[in-house]
């Protein structure tokens, strides 16, 4: 089953995930328009360019009936001149140059048998001339006018980002990167914008769907701000889950995580202040509500049938930490453990018992089984046999919290009980006023006639030890020798103490 925290992390966890992919699908969208658009305006300057290579060669196209003479050149150097992006302008019949803007009557052609006469032509290095270049034609009367345009200025307008590479594409041919002239193949997998003026187009790659560089650089703030909210959202859902989880059920779940653990109090000689013997008390060690008291979850274990689970829960906790500890204390330490009916008449009553007791080497404990007052005991035949037989096995009885609840007579009448218990409440009254300690004088006359070992719980003033030791009560128990506290506090204090 799911916990609170739990529930509340994946739910954290799915918002911070659906928030990643809205940012992203969000970037990419938009990475994808940039994309489109860095090609489109590409596209434009290298519409501009092919325009000037036209406007170039109508304008030179007047000249074909002249001859070449210098004052015809200078037109055609002035026609390149004048257009920013072009090298030359030349007249041609057949593959032979006519008449250039360079003297020479060249346009830096090397291989002129390999020029061809379509509109627009991207040559690579070399195949004409000593550098890649685009050739613009214009047929004339009796031949072409061309116009040549430096791959230098094609590759100031194709530039590329870190998530986008333009190309120019001219037919079969393409200008990649470093201004080289490569066939177009099958493989390029890159979309493409056609231009409606001139026969050609420009090749542009889509951005990947994620991008951890995009990610950091463009959606950081974001980023930043789907976490914040996806914390919140889960902290919000936990506290709403804890609260409707019934408080029972949320019980049930510490048993099972381990927060009820062990807190033990001394039970001490009143004339030496000796430790005779520890009872074991139970504390929930909630992860984020701190340490809760007993009276707060021992009551809510008790109606809702997790008091067995706890207790055994309890027993396991002791059994693992305190044999390594016994050096610290007397031989035959007593271990008081509070039991509760519930428990007793469960079947392993006594296997969580005599379990316990194969935690210790023999006479290095007691077990006291305290069997409190605030909850009926039905003692059957099958409850009597089961506390017979624990007490062959060594196990002590006492009754807790006696003559605070059901009467503990019918308990004296029938069970072999080794020590009662005088509840605080009866301790807490003795003061100066001789009526004060009526009851706990009842209580004290009949333990001694029944040859019952009394425990005085809830010791707290000096007044009360010294009553106490004037009536031969010499096991006390209570704040005015020790608090209860855990093992490692309470070892740390007897080493102070000895």
């Amino acid at each position: 089953m799911m916990t609170p925290l739990r529930t509340a992390l994946l739910c954290a966890a799915l918002l911070f995930i659906t928030g990643m992919l809205a940012i992203n699908w969000q970037l990419w969208h938009s990475a994808q328009n940039g994309s489109q658009s860095s090609a489109r305006q590409a596209l434009h300057k290298v519409d501009a360019i092919v325009d000037e290579a036209r406007d170039a060669t109508r304008l030179s196209a007047q000249f074909f009936s002249h001859s070449c003479t210098p004052a015809v050149q200078f037109a055609l150097n002035r026609e390149a001149a004048v257009q920013p992006h072009l090298r030359t302008v030349a007249l041609l019949k057949g593959n032979n140059i006519w008449c250039s803007s360079l003297s020479g009557k060249g346009i830096l052609v090397v291989n002129a048998a390999n020029l061809t006469f379509g509109t627009l032509t991207l040559y690579p290095r070399d195949f004409i001339a000593p550098m890649p270049i685009l050739v613009y034609m214009q047929p004339v009367a009796g031949g072409h006018a061309a116009a040549s345009i430096s791959d230098v200025h094609l590759r100031d307008v194709l530039t590329s980002t870190e998530e986008t590479t333009l190309t120019l594409i001219v037919g079969d041919k393409m200008l990649a990167e470093k201004g080289r002239v490569v066939d177009l193949t099958d493989a390029y997998q890159g979309e493409q914008i056609a231009s409606v003026k001139y026969p050609f187009s420009i090749g542009y790659t889509t951005p990947p769907f994620f991008s951890l560089r995009r990610l950091i650089h463009e959606g950081m703030l974001l980023t930043i701000m789907v976490a914040i909210m996806s914390l919140i959202a889960g902290s919000l859902l936990r506290r709403y889950l804890e609260k409707r989880i019934a408080p029972q059920e949320n019980l049930k779940r510490a048993i099972e995580r381990g927060e009820i653990v062990p807190w033990y109090q001394p039970v001490v000689d009143g004339k030496t202040g000796a430790i005779n013997g520890v009872e074991v008390l139970a504390r929930w060690q909630h992860p984020t509500g701190g340490l809760i008291p007993p009276d707060m979850f021992i009551p809510l274990a008790e109606k809702n049938d997790l008091i067995e689970p706890l207790t055994r829960s309890l027993m396991a906790k002791v059994a693992s930490e305190l044999p390594p500890a016994l050096d610290h204390f007397p031989p035959e330490l007593h271990v008081g453990i509070n039991v509760s009916a519930a428990h007793c008449y469960s079947p392993k009553f006594k296997n969580d018992c005599l379990q316990f007791l194969r935690y210790f080497s023999p006479g290095q404990i007691k077990l006291l089984l305290e069997i409190t007052e605030r909850e009926e005991l039905q003692l059957t035949p099958a409850v009597l046999e089961t506390l017979h037989q624990l007490q062959e096995h060594g196990v002590e009885l006492a009754l807790d919290d006696f003559g605070t609840g059901y009467s503990g007579l019918s308990y004296l009448n029938e069970l072999a009980v080794d020590f009662i218990k005088i509840d605080r409440s009866f301790v807490g009254r003795i003061t100066d006023d001789p009526e004060s300690t009526r009851l706990v004088d009842c209580v004290i006359e009949m333990a001694q006639k029944l040859s019952l070992r009394i425990v005085a719980e809830g010791v707290e003033t000096r007044q009360q030890v010294d009553y106490m030791n004037q009536h031969h009560i010499s096991l006390l128990q209570g704040y005015f020798f020790w608090k209860p506290m855990p093992l490692s506090e309470l070892l740390a204090a007897i080493a102070l103490k000895n």
